[in-house]
Protein backbone atom coordinates (compact mmCIF):
# COMPACT_ATOMS: atom_id res chain seq x y z
CA UNK A 1 0.00 0.00 0.00
CA UNK A 2 1.34 3.52 -0.60
CA UNK A 3 1.12 5.91 1.84
CA UNK A 4 -1.88 8.07 1.51
CA UNK A 5 0.19 11.69 1.83
CA UNK A 6 1.94 10.47 -1.06
CA UNK A 7 -1.18 10.00 -3.21
CA UNK A 8 -2.56 13.01 -1.45
CA UNK A 9 0.72 14.87 -2.66
CA UNK A 10 0.48 13.33 -6.11
CA UNK A 11 -3.15 14.40 -7.05
CA UNK A 12 -2.25 18.50 -5.67
CA UNK A 13 1.01 17.98 -7.70
CA UNK A 14 -0.83 17.11 -10.46
CA UNK A 15 -3.56 19.77 -10.07
CA UNK A 16 -0.73 22.76 -9.40
CA UNK A 17 0.97 21.23 -12.72
CA UNK A 18 -2.30 22.02 -15.14
CA UNK A 19 -2.78 24.99 -13.64
CA UNK A 20 1.00 26.36 -14.00
CA UNK A 21 0.56 24.87 -17.32
CA UNK A 22 3.38 22.62 -16.34
CA UNK A 23 3.82 19.89 -19.12
CA UNK A 24 7.02 18.22 -17.54
CA UNK A 25 5.88 18.34 -13.76
CA UNK A 26 2.50 16.69 -15.06
CA UNK A 27 4.29 14.28 -16.80
CA UNK A 28 6.89 13.30 -13.95
CA UNK A 29 3.78 11.93 -12.06
CA UNK A 30 3.36 9.23 -14.91
CA UNK A 31 4.91 6.16 -15.41
CA UNK A 32 6.65 5.61 -19.23
CA UNK A 33 4.02 2.80 -20.27
CA UNK A 34 1.35 4.85 -18.22
CA UNK A 35 -2.02 5.49 -19.94
CA UNK A 36 -4.82 8.16 -20.27
CA UNK A 37 -8.23 8.41 -21.02
CA UNK A 38 -9.33 11.60 -20.72
CA UNK A 39 -12.71 11.31 -20.31
CA UNK A 40 -13.53 7.76 -20.28
CA UNK A 41 -14.41 6.70 -23.46
CA UNK A 42 -12.21 8.11 -25.81
CA UNK A 43 -8.96 6.44 -27.52
CA UNK A 44 -6.37 6.49 -24.63
CA UNK A 45 -2.88 8.13 -24.69
CA UNK A 46 -0.27 5.81 -24.67
CA UNK A 47 3.16 6.03 -23.48
CA UNK A 48 4.86 8.76 -21.91
CA UNK A 49 5.39 10.67 -25.85
CA UNK A 50 1.66 10.27 -26.35
CA UNK A 51 0.66 11.87 -22.72
CA UNK A 52 3.15 14.72 -23.00
CA UNK A 53 2.07 15.03 -26.76
CA UNK A 54 -2.12 14.78 -24.85
CA UNK A 55 -1.55 17.41 -22.19
CA UNK A 56 1.35 19.72 -24.80
CA UNK A 57 -1.91 20.88 -26.93
CA UNK A 58 -4.35 20.62 -23.78
CA UNK A 59 -2.28 22.52 -21.57
CA UNK A 60 -2.10 25.52 -24.27
CA UNK A 61 -5.22 26.87 -23.10
CA UNK A 62 -5.37 28.68 -19.17
CA UNK A 63 -6.59 26.46 -16.78
CA UNK A 64 -7.25 26.60 -13.25
CA UNK A 65 -7.85 23.26 -11.04
CA UNK A 66 -8.74 23.01 -7.85
CA UNK A 67 -9.71 20.13 -4.94
CA UNK A 68 -13.35 20.00 -4.97
CA UNK A 69 -13.58 16.95 -1.72
CA UNK A 70 -10.78 14.94 -0.47
CA UNK A 71 -8.35 12.61 -2.03
CA UNK A 72 -9.91 9.08 -1.35
CA UNK A 73 -6.88 6.41 -0.98
CA UNK A 74 -7.16 2.61 -1.46
CA UNK A 75 -4.42 0.38 -1.88
CA UNK A 76 -2.45 1.57 -5.01
CA UNK A 77 -5.00 3.80 -6.20
CA UNK A 78 -6.42 7.32 -5.91
CA UNK A 79 -9.59 9.34 -7.11
CA UNK A 80 -10.07 13.01 -6.65
CA UNK A 81 -13.17 15.23 -7.12
CA UNK A 82 -11.81 18.95 -8.57
CA UNK A 83 -13.18 22.02 -11.06
CA UNK A 84 -11.48 22.46 -13.65
CA UNK A 85 -11.59 26.35 -14.92
CA UNK A 86 -11.61 27.89 -18.18
CA UNK A 87 -11.93 31.72 -17.04
CA UNK A 88 -14.66 33.38 -18.62
CA UNK A 89 -16.27 30.14 -20.71
CA UNK A 90 -16.90 27.12 -18.45
CA UNK A 91 -16.09 24.94 -15.51
CA UNK A 92 -16.01 21.14 -15.52
CA UNK A 93 -16.66 19.09 -12.42
CA UNK A 94 -14.62 16.05 -12.87
CA UNK A 95 -13.79 12.78 -10.83
CA UNK A 96 -9.75 11.61 -12.04
CA UNK A 97 -9.21 8.18 -10.97
CA UNK A 98 -4.80 7.34 -10.48
CA UNK A 99 -3.67 3.34 -10.27
CA UNK A 100 0.02 3.62 -9.39
CA UNK A 101 2.64 1.15 -10.20
CA UNK A 102 5.40 0.11 -7.22
CA UNK A 103 7.03 3.06 -7.97
CA UNK A 104 4.02 5.46 -7.02
CA UNK A 105 3.80 6.82 -10.56
CA UNK A 106 0.58 7.05 -12.17
CA UNK A 107 0.34 3.80 -14.61
CA UNK A 108 -3.28 4.62 -15.97
CA UNK A 109 -5.50 7.52 -15.65
CA UNK A 110 -9.11 7.79 -16.12
CA UNK A 111 -11.05 11.11 -16.29
CA UNK A 112 -15.13 10.64 -15.26
CA UNK A 113 -16.74 13.86 -17.47
CA UNK A 114 -18.60 14.61 -19.93
CA UNK A 115 -21.04 17.30 -21.27
CA UNK A 116 -23.41 17.07 -17.71
CA UNK A 117 -20.63 18.28 -16.06
CA UNK A 118 -20.01 21.05 -17.82
CA UNK A 119 -21.04 24.39 -16.88
CA UNK A 120 -21.25 27.66 -19.14
CA UNK A 121 -19.94 31.06 -17.90
CA UNK A 122 -22.82 33.21 -18.62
Amino acid sequence: MIDPAVMQNIAETYLKSITAQDVDGVCSLFADDATVEDPIGTEAHVGIEGIRAFYAAALKNQFICELSGPVRCAASSLAFPFLLTVPGVRTNNIIDVFDLNGDGKISSMKAYWGPANITFTK
